[in-house]
This record gives structure tokens, C-alpha cells and sequence, in this order.
């Protein structure tokens, strides 16, 4: 397969190369359009549901100081 595991008959402590920033790139990145379009849906409900999380902290900080009297 490629990879290397602690106790393999061919393991090596030699580096097996380092790899460029444009190699990360491509083995990250390199999504078709469907998986961009459900990657954008997810990112999207994160944010919604962060700023919804954020909305109702402050709600309830101003409601506990309604109820608390507080100016």
C-alpha cells in the first residue's frame, strides 16, 4: 500500500522525502464539484448555528439583567 509501520520487515529510519507545499495542496484540495457544494453546506451550518449560540449567550446575559436589576 505504500505506507510504512513500526515492525515492518522493510522499516526504515531514513526520511522518505519531504513533500512540496503544492503536493499538499493537491492531495487536500482536490475535491470535485459536489463535494466543494457539501463542504460549503456544512461550513454555512456552522456558521448559522455559531451565530445563533453567540445570539442566544447575549440574550440571556440581557435578560439576566433585566430580572437581576441590574443598569
Amino acid at each position: 500500500t505504500g505506507s510504512v509501520h513500526f515492525g515492518d520487515t522493510d522499516f526504515t529510519t531514513e526520511p522518505i522525502g519531504d513533500a512540496t507545499w503544492g503536493e499538499v495542496c493537491t492531495a487536500c484540495f482536490s475535491h470535485s464539484a459536489e463535494e466543494w457544494g457539501w463542504i460549503f453546506v456544512g461550513f454555512t451550518g456552522v456558521v448559522f448555528f455559531l451565530y445563533f449560540f453567540l445570539f442566544g449567550l447575549e440574550l440571556l446575559g440581557t435578560a439576566a439583567k433585566v430580572l437581576g436589576g441590574c443598569d
